[in-house]
């Protein structure tokens, strides 16, 4: 006699899945399908490119300004730009 479900045979459930049943709430079931649901997450990753392509094109109607900065430096020589034999006088 042979059983059409027997207990020899290897569970069809992958190795890492996980034994023990959760229960959720009907709001927890609902939240995590949504976050879960590729769709969503698509529409929300639009939605956020969408906003910053409003902001791209609203930053042309901002203000514009530029800065430059710029910095020199000199070292003189004194004793070069006076005579060789020239001293000057000790303190």
């Amino acid at each position: 006699m042979t059983h059409a479900q027997g207990t020899d045979k290897k569970s069809a459930l992958p190795g890492n899945a996980p034994a023990l049943m959760l229960r959720l709430t009907l709001d927890q079931a609902v939240g995590l399908a949504l976050k879960q649901n590729t769709t969503a997450q698509i529409a929300i990753l639009q939605a956020a490119q969408s906003e910053q392509d409003r902001n791209i094109a609203r930053a042309d109607l901002l203000p514009q300004a530029k800065a430059q900065i710029s910095d020199e430096a000199q070292k003189v020589n004194l004793l070069a730009q006076f005579e060789a034999g020239r001293r000057f006088p000790d303190s």
